[in-house]
């Protein structure tokens, strides 16, 4: 089919993204210079997010496998592994673009509870990761159910497919479009923001938990700039599919512009999987996970006979 190579590319980014994972997640999670809360944060969003590079690429092998009935007995458990996919897909990619959002909440209480945030328990990450997660599920609910319900000229199956998928309706896809123009935003002004609240906090901290609080801060904002600058490109890669998927939803569609909207959304998940594992990287890297931490050496004071005498002398005084 079309477009197969970013499919592949996909899947390359994917493995990736694994090992990755694998080598420095539990490095990171042993962290202690970075909050409790803040690390849950950072390891669950990895996890959802490198979702999206593993399931999209799932989704369409089991669509070959089932558009070229490679296992004719097998179409009902095939489709509902692919709509499984999907589904799982779907809320990577809202995750995705709600990223900055979740970094955004994250900083925000841990600045408002500098004082006192390091003696929390470490479950904020939990309740706002599973909070968005039921959210999401119930807008793929709704956006399922309608579809079903209304768009009754195509058969029953890609009703659910456009339910449950991301790109399967190029209206919803433009919606996505609108959703990233906002995580943009957000993230520059996390940026602005948590630069601004440091200079005027640092010099009001009053205890050692305020000033870690603040360098930690301080340092993550040296790492969010340049994912955003690098999801900015993202952004611009896929403007080309924007036009497609905007151009699908307004006027009536030709069958070029079709196949041109399907091979654009397949680039659109291989540019994504590339922004996701760029971000990882770089962030292990800027956390210190992958490079090598330098160690000054400091010189050490070689003791005198005196002082060797002295200390000998207050050895054998103890023993009394």
């Amino acid at each position: 089919m079309a477009g197969d190579g970013f499919v592949i590319g996909e899947g390359i980014c994917s493995f990736l993204q694994v090992v990755l994972n694998v080598l420095y997640l539990r490095k990171f999670w042993k962290l202690e210079t970075f909050h409790a809360n803040f690390r849950q944060t950072f390891i669950g969003l990895n996890v959802i997010l490198s979702m999206s590079s593993l399931f999209h690429p799932t989704s369409e092998i089991l669509e070959h496998i089932i558009y070229y009935r490679l296992f004719p007995g097998f179409d009902r458990p095939l489709n509902t592994m692919k709509l499984f996919c999907l589904f799982v897909d779907h809320i990577a990619v809202v995750f995705l673009h709600l990223k900055f959002f979740i970094l955004a909440f994250e900083r925000h209480h841990a600045i408002k509870m500098r004082g006192r945030y390091e003696n929390e328990k470490g479950n904020m990450a939990i309740k706002v990761l599973g909070v968005l997660v039921v959210v999401v599920s119930i807008e793929i609910a709704i956006k399922t159910w309608l579809f079903c319900k209304y768009d009754t000229e195509v058969p029953y199956d890609v009703r659910l497919e456009k339910g449950m998928g991301v790109t399967k309706s190029p209206a919803f896809l433009s919606f996505s479009y609108i959703l990233f123009s906002i995580s943009i935003i957000v993230g520059f002004v996390l940026i602005r923001q948590t630069k601004g609240y440091i200079r005027k906090l640092r010099l009001k901290s009053q205890s050692l938990a305020e000033s870690f609080e603040l360098s930690q801060t301080n340092k993550i904002a040296e790492v969010i700039w340049p994912m955003l600058l690098s999801y900015i490109a993202c952004g611009i890669a896929c403007g080309p599919t924007a036009i497609l998927c905007f151009h699908l939803a307004l006027f009536k569609s030709s069958e070029s512009w079709e196949k041109a909207y399907v091979v654009g959304a397949k680039a659109n998940y291989f540019f994504l999987s590339c922004y996701t594992l760029f971000s990882l990287f770089f962030a292990f890297y800027k956390f210190g996970m992958i490079r090598k931490l330098r160690v000054t050496p400091m010189p050490v004071i070689r003791p005198t006979d005196e002082q060797k005498t002295h200390f000998d002398f207050l050895g054998e005084s103890w023993k009394l």
